[in-house]
């Protein structure tokens, strides 16, 4: 919303903005956010792992709060910048998924973060693990297509003044409030956080009350003993530092596959097309501002449809992978059928200039398509899921780290790229999106159903040469209901051992302090 909100004249006057320094500063304001999102998801893992991710996510809102505040009292640049910055510092620690729903900014784009997705995988069962975390994006896309029509609404409906642009800003601490004053009242800890800190008795509590099963039943102690068996044994190799997880060559392959992952979604520009779609729409031939906007807010409508589709597919038997190669596909159709119009209507004439925006308009709307069925939710599901729960939180972090790098960059590179390269831009992006097929394809493996605590088995297949030589990763759901990730060269013989925790619950809930 904050770029939507350069067409505003008083903003422009407030802040001034000139024409020729807009896209330049367009860029900054939108990167100057992604940077603080990059400092928080460097420095998140140590206050989640001391006071637990619930207080970490009551704390970040309050800081968000203030960030917030900032953003909407400022009447500067550097004023702006600096609330910007403190709100991205904290995004990857604020995550409750239905506070998403109300943020109402161009930060919305950027909650997906860290302890969100680290904290849904930790307390969903593995059956229905990406379904939640779609969740989360459903709520995420839902907050973006507010944002739009906000903007719209404002734009329309409301006098030339100051509030014009500052109300939508305000719109933005709603969220804060809710998660700070309910929040805290609704959101369970993590069970893996509650056992790591021998907390046994509230941790079964919680998987009791997460599951709606009773604390003895079959189900609950048999995931409890697995969560404890993979803490127990995290625990005896608790001394490993962040380096030697990075550099360590078992663990290199998976880091970057992961971070891979985050940079191919962020080289196809779906950030910026979300920032600048108005900008984009102009490009196309719409002159008209609040058609503009209309437009934008149908962006919004046809992207929150498309992520429903994708809550349904994921944990189907379509399953990461597939849904990811479909995803790469349509995107690159959008976008090379995207160039090449924008390439004719640069030089069409008035007869022949209205279909020809109709359907470069269509294409924009099947890029947000493709990219919400896949690209969008999948990769954070698979970046949150694909690691050994002992290296999961450096990797997380490394990983998104990696994301908001490429958000900043391509934040400051869009407005000009869209000025300048123009219709060459989307072939590039076609281009982009074919690679990121074929590199899924090659390299990622399926991880639909299996529990955190199998993942270990995960990284020895991507790890070892074998697992590529089939070029595919295949699954197959055994009688017991334990999922193996296989290659084809070894799909016979492989299947994930299942290994068994001692029978702890009772002596822990005897002995055990909540």
């Amino acid at each position: 919303m904050v770029s939507g909100l350069f067409d505003s004249p008083k903003f422009s006057i407030t802040f001034a903005i000139t024409a020729d320094k807009s896209s330049a500063l367009r860029g900054n304001v939108v990167a100057i956010l992604q940077a603080g999102c990059a400092v928080g998801a460097l420095t998140y893992n140590i206050p989640a792992d001391v006071i637990g991710r619930k207080k970490c996510i009551i704390l970040s809102s309050w800081i968000f709060l203030v960030g917030s505040i900032v953003q909407t009292a400022s009447s500067s640049l550097p004023t702006l910048f600096a609330g910007r910055f403190v709100t991205g510092c904290k995004l990857p620690k604020v995550a409750v998924c239905y506070a998403q729903a109300f943020k109402c900014n161009v930060v919305i784009r950027d909650l997906r973060a860290i302890i969100p997705f680290r904290y849904i995988a930790e307390i969903s069962p593995a059956a229905s693990r990406g379904r939640m975390i779609v969740i989360f994006q459903i709520l995420l896309v839902t907050g973006l297509c507010c944002s739009y029509w906000i903007c719209y609404g404002f734009r329309r409906g409301f006098p030339e003044s100051d509030w014009q642009w500052r109300w939508p800003l305000i719109m933005q601490i709603l969220p804060a409030l809710v998660m700070i004053t309910s929040g805290i009242h609704i959101m369970p800890e993590s069970v893996r956080w509650l056992v790591r800190k021998s907390r046994y008795k509230r941790a079964l509590q919680v998987l009791s009350k997460l599951r709606s099963l009773p604390m003895h039943h079959p189900e609950i102690i048999e995931e409890y003993d697995e969560i404890h068996y993979s803490v127990q044994r995290e625990r005896l190799k608790s001394t490993t530092k962040a380096q030697e997880i990075l550099f360590n060559s078992s663990n290199r392959r998976p880091i970057v596959i992961g971070c891979l992952l985050q940079l191919f979604q962020q080289v196809i520009l779906t950030s910026a097309v979300n920032y600048y779609t108005a900008s984009i729409f102009k490009i196309t031939g719409l002159a008209n501002d609040q058609v503009r906007f209309l437009a934008t807010g149908l962006y919004g409508n046809i992207k929150l449809a498309s992520v429903f589709l994708a809550y349904f597919i994921i944990d189907s038997r379509l399953g990461r992978r597939k849904a990811l190669v479909i995803s790469s596909l349509i995107t690159a159709v959008a976008y090379c059928s995207l160039g090449v119009l924008l390439n004719q209507i640069e030089n069409a004439t008035d007869s022949t200039i209205g279909i020809k925006q109709v359907l470069a308009i269509i294409f924009v709307y099947l890029f947000a398509i493709g990219f919400e069925i896949g690209l969008g939710p999948v990769v954070w599901v698979v970046c949150s899921e694909i690691y050994p729960n002992s290296i999961r939180a450096v990797c997380i972090s490394l990983t998104t780290t990696i994301h908001f790098i490429m958000n900043i960059a391509l934040a400051k590179l869009a407005p000009l790229m869209l000025d300048q390269v123009r219709w060459r831009t989307e072939l590039v992006l076609g281009g982009a999106s074919i690679l990121i097929g074929v590199f899924v394809g090659l390299f990622i493996p399926e991880t639909r159903g299996i529990t955190l605590e199998q993942m270990t088995e995960v990284k020895k297949k991507i790890t070892s040469t074998s697992a590529f030589q089939g070029s595919v990763f295949v699954f197959r759901k055994h009688k017991t209901g334990i999922s193996s990730n296989l290659s084809l060269a070894s799909a016979i013989e492989a299947q994930f051992p299942r290994e068994k925790a001692p029978s702890v619950v009772e002596h822990h809930i005897v002995t055990s302090q909540i």
